[in-house]
């Protein structure tokens, strides 16, 4: 991506553009960067957060993932080629696309960043660990089974190995200005990779109904397991941003689950919890990994949880 040179703000008297304060960035020099004035500096950030940083595509690697779990979660491979905009199906994330673009954007702490990002690294590798181990040694699934678990743990190693890459890139160029560092692309790269983490938004649930509604809220995927409501790419997304706006409805009582399921709030949101209008179809199209990682996948993927663990969800052993 490479920055605009120009910007127009529009003022609400007249609505005539209006040239921003902040340098252009493209034709300045470090010199002119290092000289740039905070306020400056702000205004360059919320135009760039704004405009220029929409939402790109995920990777192949990251699509691959996410067919693949959702194969895994519904004994359905067709899933594997279908046209998921027509099926109205999406991944959906844990932490939204324009939270973690603008944390990183507007973050002056590199330490906050490491800890922001480190959390969804520790679930990926949590989850990679499982898939691993079920393609090594689980007697219930088939070959073909088998394959998909070992490739579905190496998808989720590759994107998120790049996201620590892209990571350690930024940590190393952190000393040089802000602006800079945006122009060598070390913070737009790991706002990239982190978008493109499978761990992220794996599988696949209600999209235009649902997960679109919530694009901008955390984005959580209740279990009925009484022990551990939360998967560990949701609770990673808690950890990563404690105090962000998480997806409930029906005044504030039930969470807007990735599954299109509304369940009772079960951890205690409270003053984080966030209303918005859903009404989508229930599609469970996830694995569930739990702290000891055993992994879990939907008794059946379009039927609601009853609330007892039992009959909601099957070991894969």
């Amino acid at each position: 991506m490479g920055l605009a040179a120009g910007t127009g703000i529009k003022t609400k008297a007249t609505g005539t553009p209006k040239k921003s304060t902040a340098i252009a960035t493209k034709k300045r020099s470090i010199s002119a960067i290092r000289n740039l004035s905070a306020k400056a500096y702000g205004i360059e950030i919320k135009w760039l957060t704004k405009h220029h940083f929409k939402r790109p595509d995920f990777s192949t690697a990251k699509k691959q993932a996410a067919r693949i779990e959702t194969v895994l979660a519904t004994n359905d491979v067709s899933y594997l080629k279908a046209n998921l905009q027509t099926a109205d199906l999406a991944a959906p994330h844990r932490v939204p696309y324009a939270r973690l673009r603008d944390a990183i954007l507007n973050e002056t702490n590199i330490k906050s960043i490491t800890r922001m990002a480190d959390a969804l690294f520790e679930a990926s590798k949590h989850c990679e660990g499982a898939f691993s181990q079920v393609a090594k040694s689980a007697l219930s699934i088939t070959n073909a089974e088998r394959t998909y678990y070992a490739k579905l743990a190496s998808l989720y190693k590759k994107t998120r190995l790049s996201a620590q890459k892209a990571l350690a890139d930024l940590v190393a160029n952190w000393k040089l200005p802000n602006i800079s560092a945006i122009k060598g692309k070390a913070k737009l790269l790991l706002i990239q990779e982190l978008n493109n983490l499978a761990s992220n938004a794996p599988g696949s649930g209600p999209d235009s109904k649902v997960n679109a509604i919530v694009s901008d809220r955390i984005h959580l995927h209740i279990t009925d397991a009484v022990t551990e409501p939360l998967t560990p790419r949701s609770s990673a997304a808690r950890i990563a941003f404690p105090n962000d706006r998480v997806a409930t409805t029906y005044k504030k009582s039930k969470i807007v689950s990735v599954t299109g399921e509304l369940p009772t709030d079960p951890i205690g949101l409270g003053a984080v919890a966030d209303d918005v209008s859903v009404a989508g179809t229930v599609f469970r199209g996830a694995l569930f990994v739990d702290q000891f990682q055993r992994v879990f996948k939907p008794k059946n993927h379009l039927t609601a949880q009853t609330g007892t663990f039992s009959y909601d969800w099957v070991e894969v052993k």
